[in-house]
Formats: structure tokens, C-alpha cells, sequence
């Protein structure tokens, strides 16, 4: 029955999804699927890059994220020099404000024992794909992009994080217009990984801010697209809201957006590390 949602519960998470759509939520947080929930005979099913791309790695990261590295964080703050990026009603630009909030991340990172490296430090312009080629010459274990949004409506409000499209997928913005990429880019590679970072940070970030919930998306933004590592882009609020863009604005909210980040990244390094720790397990020899 369409009508009716279905829940799932694996483990520590609850899954509910609703037939025929493309959302779902875990536990309290929203999540764009690839595909929608479709029939399969009398029952209904999850598309299987979905399964694979973030059901699998939330339910079992210690079999689906054995794999993935757990050394280098690459901090990535939108935009810079002649490229402002959004702008609001009252002139603020969000390059500024994407490299203070990555500032603070670094530092907080650094404080709790991670090495972390950024695309830029300063009000420079850089291009899009020499993002992902330093993140891979740094030897990168994952990458953060971190932005502010702007919109039409001046109503728009809230938190959204994105990961990659599946190739053969329309993103989440695409409302089912034109033909989807079919392409495979080098990001999709990481898939498992990059839910379950985009996940991580998009819940941690809704838990310290309280702001509304967006959701997790999917789009083929270049950084995405480009990415040699597991990766995900977080729009921290839109400048084209008032009240967001007053709260963007103050050190104060910077501060809790950048620990909720921190926080979101420290969740994923650690899933990690506990399942590299797992699979290093030998069992003793028994005579």
C-alpha cells in the first residue's frame, strides 16, 4: 500500500521508507535515495546502488567500510578570489564564509589528533577539478566541500548535504528531466564510503543546529564527480533567507556548524578504524 510507510529496523537504525518515493529516513534524519521504493512482486524493494551505496554501509560498516582509509581529511571551502559564490540580499559572499567555517573544522580537528589538509587558506581562486587533484596528490582519505546556499525563494530554508548521482540516475534536483548521465566518474568508486560520510556529517549537523532537515542528496557536482577518496558536499544554510542568513553570520552559529562537522567527520574516522581493527582480528591456532 503506497499509503503506508515501511520500517525497517536493522541493528541500532530505523529505516522508513515510502513506497514509490525516493526519500527515506533514518532514524530522525532524511535521506534522497538513487532510486525510488518499487514493487517487486507482492512486495516492495530498495534499488540495489542504494543497498549497496548507503543502506549496507549504515547497517554493516564493519564489512562495507574495511576497505576505506582512516588518514588524511581534506577540507574544501567553496569557492574564492573573483569566484564570491552566492551572495544575499545584504552582500554577503559565501566564499568568506565557507573558508572561516572550514578554518574552525581544521582546527578542531587538528586538536583531536587529525591531520588535515585544505584546498585553500585564503581568499584565492581555484578550480573546481584541481580540488580533487590536490586532495589526491595529499593522498586524501576523504574530502569535505563546505558551502553556504542561496535560492529564488526567499522563504528556502535549511540544511542539505550531497554525495554522488549513481551514473544512470537523475539527481535529486533533476525532478525526472532529461536523460541521466549514464557516465561512471572516478567519485563513484567510493560510494559506500561517501554515504556513509555524507550521512554522518548531514546527522550531525541537524542534531548540533537544529536546523531543517534537507536531507542527503544526490548531484554531480565536479568535487563529487572528480573525488579520489570517499566525499561530500555540506550547504551549511542559505544566504538568501533572513533569519539563516543573520545566524551564518554570527561566530557563535560558525562555531556550531563547524563542531557538527567535526563531529560528523570524527563518526565516520572512527566506523572506520573500528572496522580496519575488525578485519586485523586473527583468530588463535587451536591445535
Amino acid at each position: 500500500d503506497q499509503a503506508h510507510p515501511i520500517k525497517l529496523v536493522r541493528k541500532d537504525r530505523t529505516f522508513t521508507l515510502v513506497p514509490g518515493s525516493r526519500r527515506m529516513m533514518v532514524d530522525s534524519t532524511m535521506v534522497w535515495l538513487n532510486a525510488p521504493i518499487s514493487p517487486l512482486g507482492k512486495k516492495w524493494a530498495m534499488h540495489r546502488v542504494d543497498v549497496e551505496g548507503l543502506f549496507k554501509p549504515l547497517v554493516d560498516p564493519g564489512t562495507e567500510l574495511r576497505d576505506a582509509e582512516a588518514s588524511l581529511v581534506m577540507l574544501d571551502p567553496g569557492h574564492g578570489g573573483a569566484d564570491g559564490g552566492g551572495e544575499s540580499p545584504n552582500g554577503v559572499k559565501e566564499k568568506g564564509l565557507a573558508l572561516e567555517i572550514a578554518k574552525r573544522v581544521r582546527v578542531h580537528l587538528v586538536n583531536a589528533g587529525v591531520k588535515v589538509k585544505m584546498t585553500r587558506t585564503n581568499d584565492k581562486a581555484l578550480p573546481l577539478s584541481e580540488r580533487c587533484v590536490l586532495a589526491g596528490k595529499a593522498g586524501a582519505s576523504l574530502f569535505v566541500s563546505i558551502h553556504c546556499n542561496k535560492a529564488s525563494n526567499p522563504a528556502t530554508e535549511g540544511i542539505e548535504t550531497f554525495v554522488l548521482t549513481a551514473p544512470g540516475f537523475a539527481s535529486t534536483s533533476d525532478n525526472g528531466n532529461g536523460e541521466p548521465d549514464r557516465q561512471r566518474y572516478p567519485g563513484h568508486r567510493y560510494a559506500p564510503g561517501s554515504g556513509a560520510l555524507g550521512f554522518s556529517i548531514h546527522r550531525d549537523l541537524l542534531h548540533r543546529t537544529g536546523a531543517v532537515d534537507r536531507g542527503l542528496k544526490r548531484a554531480r557536482f565536479v568535487v563529487l564527480r572528480e573525488a579520489q577518496s570517499p566525499a561530500c558536499l555540506v550547504e551549511c544554510g542559505f544566504l538568501s533567507h533572513e533569519g539563516e542568513e543573520k545566524k551564518l553570520l554570527s561566530p557563535t552559529y560558525q562555531e556550531e556548524l563547524s563542531l557538527a562537522i567535526t563531529q560528523g567527520v570524527l563518526d565516520y574516522l572512527g566506523t572506520v578504524k573500528r572496522a580496519q581493527l575488525a578485519l586485523e582480528k586473527v583468530e588463535p591456532f587451536l591445535p
